[in-house]
């Protein structure tokens, strides 16, 4: 029989004499027993074969633990009272089976603990009293080992940009609590993916489990032809102990079609620049993900960041200015790009005109000396002058003569909504004598469309009385007429 007495007054020590143990755990005399703590495993004491009924006596050593014996009453060590378990009569066996139930071990790991333990002096009864034999040959001592597994509250892969809340707790199903017990969490991600954990530890309540970890998920979607999908992966670890539990991180790698509408537009008659909107789209859809935009020419805006919609697609609006030139320039074309990730971007251009107008002069000669306005105009093989604005038009006037001076102002002008420019040729009558009798002018205005484009000469009138025909006669000696 226990002394159950003892056994309540010291609180908690739980010893069944097990009909069905978990295992044969049988401690020797002088040699320590180590079992799991936290649970409830099958031990049996050593006796001795003979007449009269066996006893053990025990001690329980490590703070704020307690210990069970099959039905008798918890036992909370450390107890200085030592309490006694009764056996069966020595006289057919030499093992006495319990069931060891514990409670608040610390974890130990691999190693067990040095200061949880219960030592146990086999006793027995010659006549009126209750003798143990306090010897290493009668002394069987239980060691706790402590290194409970780790479970998860979440075990599924988590494969989307996400929140996951995440509990740890100690022990199999079935154990009893690993409580004030740290639980160690870190994450790992590859291939760009965002993977974290918070915090960075958490101890155990006295369920056995700690509050939830937050595991946050970014970036599990890659938008590349080829390589590895983004994924990742969080260890939960015991702080003492070696075991550990593990959220796997998986994400995709996709490779949508990409398609912009309209992928070729162009300059609207009679504008120089032109506004579109084009549309970005994604087959499968890739909802809710970002799009670089740059656009390369004449544009505003030239670079721009969206986002697609749920199904996949975003719109873009650009102003391409500047859109028309002239022979020789080359045609102006704008082109927006479109990327996501690092797929092969697509594109679409917006094209403007290259024009090789005509430029014509009125009048087109100066037939009298003074101030002669000069009107230069932009035409088409059509005659539309309205769609030429704003192209600069250079004057120049030169002389071969230094006694003569002929100008033109404005130097430079910009063609008007009609595509005009208006310049004043200032000329004097060019008399002289010259016994050269010249046939060209010696003054000339050059009208020219740009730097490279079409030119019109206007020579000024002039008077040579050297020349054939004057009708300076006789010839004055400046002619070389004696």
């Amino acid at each position: 029989m226990f002394c159950r007495n003892v056994l309540r007054a010291t609180g908690a020590i739980w010893l069944f004499v097990a009909t069905n143990a978990f295992a044969t755990n049988c401690v020797s005399y002088g040699t320590d027993l180590v079992v799991d703590g936290n649970k409830s495993v099958d031990i049996c004491l050593r006796t001795t074969a003979g007449g009269e009924p066996r006893t053990f006596s025990y001690q329980l050593f490590g703070a704020s633990s307690t210990w069970k014996f099959d039905s008798a009453a918890a036992v909370n060590s450390p107890t200085s009272t030592s309490g006694t378990l009764s056996t069966t009569n020595g006289v057919s066996g030499t093992e006495q089976h319990y069931t060891l139930v514990t409670t608040g071990i610390p974890i130990t790991g691999a190693t067990p603990s040095a200061t949880h333990y219960g030592r146990f002096l086999f006793c027995y009864k010659p006549a009126l009293n209750v003798m143990c034999m306090d010897s290493t040959q009668f002394t069987q001592t239980v060691r706790l080992k402590v290194d409970p597994i780790v479970r998860l509250s979440q075990t599924a892969t988590i494969q989307t940009n996400t929140t996951t809340p995440v509990s740890a707790t100690l022990g199999d199903a079935g154990d009893n609590p690993t409580v004030g017990a740290r639980v160690d969490a870190s994450c790992t991600a590859a291939n760009n993916a965002v993977v974290t954990v918070a915090p960075a530890f958490l101890n155990t309540g006295s369920s056995g489990s700690t509050a939830n970890f937050t595991i946050t998920t970014n970036n599990l979607i890659v938008y590349a032809p080829s390589g590895a999908a983004p994924s990742g992966s969080c260890l939960f670890k015991t702080a003492a102990g070696t075991k550990s539990a593990t959220v796997t991180v998986q994400g995709q790698r996709l490779t949508p079609v990409l398609s912009v509408s309209p992928n070729i537009a162009h300059l609207g008659g009679g504008s120089t620049s032109h506004t579109q909107t084009f549309e970005f789209s994604t087959s499968p859809a890739a909802p809710n993900v970002p799009v670089a935009v740059a656009c390369t020419g004449s544009a505003s805006p030239g670079t721009g960041s969206l986002t697609t919609d749920s199904l996949g697609k975003a719109t873009f609006t650009t102003t391409a200015s500047n859109m028309v030139s002239v022979h020789p320039a080359s045609r102006p074309v704008t082109s927006c790009s479109f990327t996501l990730g690092s797929l092969t971007p697509v594109s679409a251009s917006i094209y403007g005109v290259q024009l090789s107008p005509s430029l014509t002069l009125s009048p087109n000669s100066v037939t009298g000396t003074g101030t002669t306005p000069i009107q230069a105009s932009l035409i088409t093989a059509l005659g539309n002058t309205n769609a030429f604005p704003g192209f600069t038009i250079n004057a120049n006037c030169t002389t071969t003569r230094s006694d003569i001076v002929v100008s033109v102002t404005p130097l430079s002008a910009a063609t008007n909504a009609q595509g005009r420019a208006t310049f004043e040729i200032k000329s004097p009558l060019l008399g002289f004598a010259d016994p050269g009798t010249v046939t060209q002018p010696p003054a000339k205005c050059t009208i020219q469309l740009g730097s490279s484009g079409t030119v019109h000469t206007l020579y000024m009138p002039y008077s040579n009385v050297c020349s054939t025909g004057s009708p300076y006669l006789p010839l004055p000696a400046a002619c070389g007429n004696p």
